[in-house]
């Protein structure tokens, strides 16, 4: 069964986030999930983890906001990281959008240097069990 949200972890914080809007906007999250859908996993068992841990918790709460068409209050100072999330999710349309304002407006220069490659071993998400609280 399909949950409604999606438990999203990042440092000592959890996110409630849409999981329709999650799977839809963000081509990494649907590649990690896919897996446990075809294998017949329990999705409401399931969270998401950041591992990442360079962003501020501003920030991704704002990202995960933005990718549910929630109000945020994103300052043009904070989209470089939204940029960065957003190519951390793989969510195009964001990461476009915000790295064409970050340049256009803030510094004609910038470039992601991560590219979120995981093929060397490096962990930035992680689906996993919900923990239990006994």
């Amino acid at each position: 069964m399909q949950p409604q949200t999606f438990p999203v972890l990042y440092q000592n914080d959890t996110f409630a986030v849409d999981y329709t809007k999650l799977y839809n906007s963000s081509n990494k999250f649907r590649e990690m999930i896919q897996p446990f859908i075809d294998n017949g996993a329990d999705l409401q068992k399931l969270q998401l983890r950041i591992i990442y841990t360079k962003f501020t918790t501003r920030n991704v709460t704002n990202f995960l906001k933005m990718i549910q068409n929630i109000k945020n209050d994103v300052h043009s100072n904070e989209l470089a990281e939204i940029c960065e999330l957003a190519k951390l999710f793989q969510v195009g349309n964001l990461y476009e959008k915000s790295l064409t304002f970050v340049r256009n407006k803030i510094d004609p220069n910038f470039a992601i240097l991560n590219d979120f490659n995981e093929f060397n071993g490096e962990k930035y998400l992680e689906i996993e069990m919900v923990q239990e609280i006994n």
